[in-house]
């Protein structure tokens, strides 16, 4: 047993060496029985707990069992003589049960965790190489100084609050552990304004629209359930835009808005009003008026058809067979 158990000879001996004392261990009754912890000579491994009297205590002692139930010494039962393991016993039969490994273990990806073997003490060294920072959004970690870190993959996230692009005109939201932005929605509901968002605050705004088609032939509006309507009206006008058209007159005025008719019956971007300078093709009169003397005036110059209601210009008469203004002095 000795040999065996060299923690459990110790103890015996030291039992025994207080003679008519039990140690705490023991359980003695009102007529000095006494538990004890007994290993059957040549079965040592089948040992149990006795109850036996008082005046046998010290023979047990002897050949090495020991006082206590046998499951309150774990320790001295199951050592196994490794300190990197932990020996537990049934508390209730004494029983050994599996040595466990010392648990070394220091919850750090960067460390190499080992119990030594000599002291059965936990020793946890740095180490290089490989780790996982348990974070979906980085990749390649490694680790550097009893740190695990990684590199950040770019557009991942695990909540909304990674993916604010600083912009307040997008929604910004997390799904599937990828950013996802979506322009915020201006509407009023109003179909003649158009709505955009600042981008400066993120705050709807909201301007009127033109609906103006550029064409006098049409009535322009907005209804704000349809938006712009270019409704036909009469309109009698010349399709000529372009500078110098022809087919144009005070009853059949240019079409686009832009362009006047001119005295010379064409349309033009601009044309001189009565009593402005005139010079021929440069500066035209406008419609109705005539270039007299270098200036505009409202009557009908030479060449020109008359009917009677509009007078030709100074010494001009409009001659009724011709219907066009001619010089007094010709007819």
């Amino acid at each position: 047993m000795a040999s065996r158990w060299p923690r459990i000879a110790t103890a015996s001996v030291v039992l025994m060496a207080g003679i008519g004392v039990l140690s705490n261990d023991a359980r003695a009754d009102a007529i000095g029985k006494v538990q004890i912890c007994h290993f059957p000579p040549g079965h040592p491994d089948n040992f149990h707990t006795l109850t036996v009297g008082a005046p046998a205590v010290p023979a047990h002692l002897a050949h090495g069992d020991f006082l206590g139930a046998c499951g309150s010494n774990c320790q001295l039962l199951c050592d196994d003589g490794n300190p990197c393991t932990v020996d537990p016993c049934d508390p209730n039969t004494g029983a050994c049960l599996p040595h466990r490994l010392v648990d070394c273990d220091d919850g750090n990806f960067c460390t190499t965790d080992l119990c030594n073997p000599s002291t059965g003490g936990c020793e946890n060294s740095l180490r290089n190489g490989n780790c996982d920072d348990l974070d979906s959004c980085t990749q390649d970690d490694v680790c550097v100084e009893g740190r695990c870190m990684g590199t950040s993959i770019p557009g991942c996230c695990t909540s909304t609050a990674d993916c604010d692009d600083l912009n307040p005109c997008t929604n910004d939201t997390c799904a599937d552990g990828r950013c996802q932005h979506s322009d915020v929605l201006c509407d009023d509901g109003n179909a003649c304004t158009a709505d955009t968002c600042n981008p400066t605050d993120g705050a709807c705004v909201s301007a009127p629209i033109v609906c103006d088609d550029g064409d006098p032939c049409t009535a322009d509006s907005c209804d704000p359930a349809n938006g712009c309507t270019n409704q036909p009206i009469s309109c009698q006008c010349t399709l000529g835009s372009a500078e110098g058209d022809p087919a144009c007159s005070a009853l059949l005025p240019c079409c686009d808005q832009g362009m006047q008719c001119g005295a010379d019956g064409s349309c033009h971007s601009s044309c001189i009003d009565r009593g402005g300078a005139c010079s021929g093709e440069t500066n035209i009169c406008c419609s109705s008026l005539s270039c007299v003397l270098g200036i505009c005036d409202a009557c009908l110059s030479e060449s020109m058809a008359c009917d009677g209601t509009q007078p030709c210009c100074t010494g001009l008469a409009c001659d009724p067979a011709q219907g066009m203004c001619r010089p007094e002095i010709l007819r």
